[in-house]
């Protein structure tokens, strides 16, 4: 165990082998340089684990790049947290479940497809939020990019019998629900709310209630919305 952690390495691995390791940080981490973590094996994963913070050296924007094949990626605490502590790219690569626990912010956000991601805290990004995986959101969640797109290459629900909130701000940039919103058991989400966006593209959306507040392109609903509430569109 740790108080803080500095990591000046460019590159962590524990698959040197056909077996891969895990990786545990019991400690605050701060990162002095950009990142790359693997604990994808040939044979077998090793999953990774972040006991605590994750920041990057003070306005340096250094970025976070795991790989952890089929095993889970866990941050327990916030990632980007301290005033100039945020991160540059974090991409995490697990089909096993990405878990962040806390608030996420970072020059950018990508989660790669298979598994599941779990949002329980805020994510706020200068540029684009890409999440390939299935989207659990743990909490009432706000997602929010400086004109730039969120997309959704596969589900999104709630936890079960939670009815949690997503908000979803993003200014003049795009925002994409390839699969279905809200559709699994007791997966509905509370408020689905559109605070800033240009196009906004939806398939099925099951929620209380659907507001757009403001919206500069066009939005199209590709599949049926189930609401238990009301239906708000102040943008287009």
């Amino acid at each position: 165990t740790a108080e803080s952690i500095e990591v000046s390495a460019t590159s962590l691995s524990t698959a040197a082998g056909t077996d891969a390791g895990n990786l545990t940080f019991n400690g605050a981490v701060v990162l002095e340089e950009s990142l790359v973590i693997t604990t994808d094996g040939t044979s077998t994963d090793g999953f990774v684990l972040f006991n605590g913070l994750v920041d990057s050296q003070a306005t340096e924007g250094n970025a976070l790049t795991v790989s952890a094949g089929n095993e889970d990626v866990t941050f327990v605490d916030a990632l980007g947290s301290g005033g100039d502590g945020y991160l540059g790219d974090v991409i995490v690569n697990s089909t096993g479940q990405t878990l962040f626990s806390a608030s996420v912010q970072s020059a950018s956000l990508t989660t790669n497809a298979g598994g599941i991601t779990r949002l329980n805290g805020d994510v706020s990004t200068a540029g684009a939020q890409t999440y390939g995986d299935a989207v659990q959101i743990d909490n009432h969640v706000s997602l929010t990019t400086t004109n730039s797109s969120v997309l959704f290459a596969n589900t999104v629900d709630s936890q079960a019998t939670e009815a949690n909130s997503l908000t979803i701000s993003v200014g003049t940039g795009d925002i994409t629900f390839t699969g279905a919103v809200g559709g699994a058991t007791d997966g509905a989400l509370g408020v689905l709310t559109i605070s800033s966006a240009n196009d906004v593209t939806a398939a099925e959306i099951t929620a209380a209630n659907l507001v757009q507040e403001n919206g500069t392109g066009t939005t199209m609903l590709g599949g049926v919305v189930t609401l238990s509430g009301i239906l708000d569109f102040d943008g287009n």
